[in-house]
Parts: structure tokens; C-alpha cells; sequence
């Protein structure tokens, strides 16, 4: 026989989930995030008897392409953008609040 959930885990179920995607959601990269990826080619010229970047020890004077990738992310934090992100940040502040006074009651206490 199938046991069924409870009316009272089934009440928290939503709330529990509510409060874990608004406690994640500031962590994830969202719209004020810029990803910038920036690739250089540089021509690097290797004497012969060096070891080459594929192990390889050159016979003569080698030149070898090489390519480098860098992706950079960076956050804005100015402002808000839009209804939604205003909206947003504003009731994160507003659930953050409890909590900050709370952090400031045990830093006075300690």
C-alpha cells in the first residue's frame, strides 16, 4: 500500500521550494552579467633542439600558431533594469532584512 504525503508536508513543500529559489537565485549570473570571451593568435618561433607544446623536440627552427582563449564574467551592480529586476531586487532586499538584523543583534551580543 502506497503511503501518501501528509497535509502538512505537502503545506511546506511550496514554501520550503519558494524560499530555496529565492535564497539561490542571487548566487546565479542573470541579466547584469556580461560574459566577454577574447581569443589572441600569436605566432611563437621555438629553436631547433626545443620541445615543442606537443612534446615534440624541434629538428630545425619551428614556428607554431598559438591560441588562447580567456572568458571574463563581470556583474553589474548598478541599478536595476526594467519593472521585473526593480521588482525583484527591491523583495530581496525586503526578505534579506530580517536577516541582516538579526546578524547585527549576535555581532553586538559577541
Amino acid at each position: 500500500m502506497m503511503r501518501h504525503p501528509s497535509i502538512a508536508t505537502r503545506a511546506l513543500a511550496a514554501p520550503l521550494l519558494l524560499a530555496a529559489l529565492l535564497l539561490a537565485a542571487p548566487g546565479l549570473p542573470g541579466c547584469g552579467a556580461k560574459r566577454t570571451t577574447e581569443t589572441t593568435t600569436e605566432t611563437v618561433e621555438y629553436p631547433a633542439g626545443s620541445t615543442l607544446p606537443d612534446g615534440q623536440v624541434a629538428e630545425r627552427d619551428t614556428q607554431v600558431k598559438v591560441t588562447r582563449e580567456t572568458t571574463t564574467v563581470t556583474e553589474k551592480d548598478s541599478g536595476c533594469h526594467g519593472v521585473v529586476g526593480c521588482t525583484g531586487k527591491v523583495v530581496w532586499e525586503v526578505i534579506k532584512l530580517p536577516f541582516r538584523i538579526l546578524g547585527f543583534v549576535i555581532d553586538v551580543i559577541i
